[in-house]
């Protein structure tokens, strides 16, 4: 009885110290944030592919070894998100094998607001291996349980609320607390595995800086039963035209991790991370490391505006052309009396070569197999400051646009205002949605169906020039349309 009881101990011993680990813990969870929290699956509107492996104090004897694989992507018009991951994660006698399906759904509570609700079931397949457990006893029943895999069901649930830059979760995996039994053939040893409900919260916000520079704080709060203590994770990246980047964290009773990585190619993702334990583990426990890749599917929105810019500026007589034909319309704005009709004069010299030509290249866009989120800018459609009002210079583009959605008629694209940052938050948000609009109305007005277009306003989040002179502004309130549907 004696010799059940020691053995009974240890591993109980085992079984505490794997509590904070039953949840696996990644050092860069925020390339797939949905490990954590199923509301979150699918939202980064194009379908990745992602392999973590990490490594956790090496100088230990079979200490943590984590894999996962995951995939997520989005359907329905970026409605609904369904993803899943596969783990393996190692720890001492214990050798768990996980798999998960995740799916969430969005609902619009505003035009910046968006509320992700996320559910999540899978399996654990639990394997024992008593004959690393050092017994005084070989012949102990604890080493006699049958069998020694285990499968065991669980739930997770989650939302997440979405505000321009600012992302607020909260997430409750291993919702059921199921347990896991391992039993002697006579019955008179036990050994019971149990999952214990976690608790996480993730604040995060997107800094836009200059020249293609983001930050991005992330805050992570964790809970994962009764006897352990909350902890604590607030890591900070720092990307580079979301080609490069750099994080640095600090996780309570834990320590800090730093990593960098990469994307080629605008679809290969690596990413290193390395972990300094804070705690007296850093004197025996050896290092940790994490390696991952990934692979996003499809083409970046950026790159694709890069090759419209490209297309729309390849040649340089048209350029100049259309820059002077910025400054005259400038000039126009301020002479009420004589406005609609210099404009009208002045939008007349664009020859038909410049029309035609503005044709060829919508036409070559759309058929350089350009995806659904694609996002193009109306670089010729004017607004006055605080107007919604549409001059008329800028019915030239909008009839090529019109031209392309009667040449292909399953096209559906969304119409998005900007403003520049004269007026309020508020305020240009209202105009900007208007703005948007009025295109939508001037298209339908043309025999557009509104079937095939949506609209949004963005108020002033994104700028492309400088607030501090006309040109800027001008250029920044502007409205462009993003492909929904081919």
């Amino acid at each position: 009885m004696k010799k059940y009881i020691l053995s009974l101990a240890i591993m109980m011993v085992a079984l505490k110290s794997i509590i904070a680990q039953q949840v696996p813990l990644f050092s860069q969870y925020h390339y797939s944030m949905f490990i954590y929290n199923p509301a979150v699956v699918g939202t980064y509107n194009r379908p990745q592919l992602y392999l973590i492996n990490r490594n956790q104090w090496t100088d230990i004897p079979d200490a943590p070894v984590t894999r996962v694989l995951t995939f997520e992507t989005s359907l329905s018009k970026d409605i609904v998100g369904l993803g899943g991951y596969i783990t393996q994660d190692n720890f001492g006698v214990f050798h768990n094998t996980n798999g998960q399906l995740d799916y969430s759904y969005k609902v619009k509570l505003g035009d910046s607001t968006n509320l992700y609700l996320g559910l999540g079931a899978g399996f654990t397949n639990i394997q024992l291996e008593f004959d690393k457990l050092y017994m005084h006893d070989k012949y102990d029943p604890i080493l006699l349980a049958q069998p020694t895999n285990r499968l065991n069901f669980d739930g997770i649930g989650g939302l997440s609320v979405n505000w321009k830059r600012l992302n607020v979760g909260m997430s409750v995996p291993q919702l059921f607390n199921t347990a896991a039994k391992f039993s002697t053939s006579t019955r008179n040893a036990t050994v019971l595995y149990r999952t214990v409900r976690h608790f996480i919260g993730t604040v995060d916000y997107t800094f836009k800086m200059k020249n293609g520079v983001t930050l991005k704080p992330i805050y992570v709060i964790k809970k994962g039963g009764k006897a352990t203590p909350f902890q604590h994770e607030l890591t900070t990246v720092l990307a580079f035209k979301n080609t490069y980047w750099a994080s640095l964290a600090y996780r309570t009773e834990w320590g800090v991790t730093a990593g960098v990585g990469i994307r080629l190619l605008d679809q290969l993702t690596l990413g290193y991370a390395y972990d300094f334990s804070t705690t007296e583990l850093n004197n025996y426990a050896g290092q940790t490391h994490e390696v991952i890749v990934g692979y996003r599917f499809g083409k970046e929105m950026d790159k694709v505006n890069r090759r419209l810019n490209k297309l729309d500026s390849a040649n340089i007589r048209q350029d100049s052309a259309l820059f002077s034909l910025d400054t005259t319309v400038k000039h126009i704005m301020k002479a009420d009396s004589t406005r609609d009709t210099l404009i009208r004069k002045t939008f007349a010299v664009l020859s038909n070569d410049l029309k035609r030509a503005r044709m060829e290249m919508m036409d070559t866009v759309y058929r350089s197999k350009f995806r659904v989120g694609d996002r193009f800018t109306l670089t010729r459609v004017y607004f006055k400051t605080n107007s919604f009002d549409l001059l008329p210079g800028s019915k030239i583009e909008l009839n090529d646009l019109i031209n392309v959605l009667n040449r292909y008629p399953m096209l559906e694209i969304e119409i998005i205002g900007n403003t520049d940052d004269i007026a309020g938050e508020e305020l240009n948000y209202t105009l900007s949605k208007n703005r948007a609009l009025s295109v939508q109305d001037f298209l339908i007005g043309n025999g557009i169906s509104k079937d095939r277009l949506r609209i949004r306003g963005a108020g002033k989040e994104d700028f492309i020039a400088p607030n501090d002179n006309e040109l800027g502004k001008q250029l920044n309130r502007r409205v462009e349309f993003r492909i929904t549907r081919m």
